[in-house]
């Protein structure tokens, strides 16, 4: 899944005493995956934090699952609007909000039955 999110921030603060500061229009996209089939999707936070618009792009199917495979993806969906629903900057994690009902979603592992030498991976972009 691609997401699209597009605000305004202070480019720098006007000198001591006056109130003038640059105010420069931001977008930036970044990737995020379903965690719920109605919709709540995770991502990170410095994608959105500042954003006033967000939109997504669900992946379309594009061949049939392969035994213990998943099927293939593409992001070639349509864009729909997202809503933020809560992020935390220091973890750099972001929950947004689509509108939807029996959505494809990631099942997460559960952290207690994690033992050492495991392999964990996490991936993200940049």
């Amino acid at each position: 899944m691609q997401i699209f999110a597009s605000g305004y921030v202070v480019q720098n603060e006007g000198e001591a005493g006056t109130s003038a500061a640059l105010v420069t229009r931001q977008r930036a996209t970044g990737s995020g995956v379903i965690l719920s089939p109605d919709g709540y999707i995770l991502t990170n936070a410095h994608v959105v934090s500042s954003a006033r618009k967000v939109r997504v792009r669900l992946g379309v199917q594009t061949g049939a699952p392969k035994p213990g495979k998943a099927a293939p993806f593409e992001p070639a969906g349509k864009m729909q609007e997202a809503k933020v629903v809560g992020f935390d900057r220091e973890t750099d994690i972001a929950v947004l909000k689509i509108d939807g009902q029996k959505l494809p979603f990631l099942t997460l592992g559960d952290s207690d039955t994690l033992r050492q030498g495991q392999l964990v991976m996490a991936f993200g972009n940049p």
